[in-house]
């Protein structure tokens, strides 16, 4: 493999759609996803013997396998990174779904279990890899399948204004999340001073921004932010003041969204018809 740096090589020597350059700056193909990879070869080696898996061997096979997940592109960087969590919580939400829609009674069971299930899900991932997007592909790959899936149960039943209003519900859902990780400010960094500079700031032992009230480091946007609330999981961003307001419309519209949605799914027609088959 021809080792790259971190100029714009690829703009004399552009890469097809399934090559990319990966974290350590070489030029590979997608079909490489599992070869070359020490970490797996550990793994693999341990668990043959019977031996424990350190933990910082699993989280480096999940940064290569992270860094290896891409999806072809016509763009001259080549394939385009979108990560793990980006394949596992699309089958996960669409295997979620399938139970789901098995009998009300299973419904129940997952629903009743779904927050403990997804506690555990952050716990160890948490454990493993703390900057993973797995929850943040979850909330977008259920947005995309819970509108498909409605578009599917409703079709032509459904009147004009009551399409409007899903409509507009579910694009300011998602146009308010988009604002809120857009709108997600990280403090600026300080050039550290020497030990004995007079009036030197002090600084995060993070990310050397400078430490004031109020301004916290998030260990998974790994930057300060001003006036923090919480890191969202589900939306992968810093709640804090910048963002505040369009976090809290985009709740209110989704949570709007989704009891609208049931309303009009489960008056539908082609909804009764079925409960009647059943």
């Amino acid at each position: 493999m021809a080792v790259r740096g971190g100029d714009n090589s690829y703009e004399e020597d552009p890469l097809c759609c399934c090559e990319y350059v990966d974290a350590d700056g070489q030029r590979t193909h997608l079909l490489f996803v599992g070869c070359d990879c020490e970490a797996l070869d550990t793994i693999v080696d341990r668990l043959i013997r019977g031996q424990r898996v350190p933990q910082d061997t699993v989280t480096r096979l999940l940064r290569t396998l992270d860094d290896r997940a891409r999806l072809p592109s016509l763009r001259p960087q080549g394939a385009v990174r979108v990560g793990i969590g980006f394949f596992c919580a699309f089958f996960f939400t669409a295997l979620l779904l399938l139970l789901l829609s098995i009998h009300p009674v299973v419904t129940a069971i997952l629903i009743i279990s779904l927050p403990c299930c997804a506690l555990f899900i952050q716990r160890t991932i948490l454990r493993y890899w703390v900057d993973s997007r797995f929850f943040y592909y979850w909330s977008l790959w259920s947005f995309i399948w819970l509108g498909l899936l409605f578009c599917w149960i409703n079709g032509r039943q459904l009147s004009l204004h009551a399409w409007l209003a899903m409509a507009v519900l579910y694009g300011t859902a998602m146009f308010a999340f988009w604002k809120t990780k857009r709108n997600n400010k990280f403090a600026p960094m300080c050039q550290r001073l020497a030990s004995d500079g007079v009036g030197e700031a002090e600084l995060c032992r993070h990310c050397d921004a400078e430490r004031v009230a109020r301004r916290i480091h998030c260990r998974v946007c790994d930057g300060c932010v001003d006036q923090r609330d919480h890191h969202c999981v589900w939306i992968d961003s810093c709640v804090s003041s910048a963002n505040r307001i369009w976090f809290r419309l985009g709740l209110i519209t989704a949570l709007a969204c989704a009891l609208l949605g049931i309303f009009l799914s489960t008056s539908s027609s082609n909804f009764v018809e079925g409960r009647i088959n059943m």
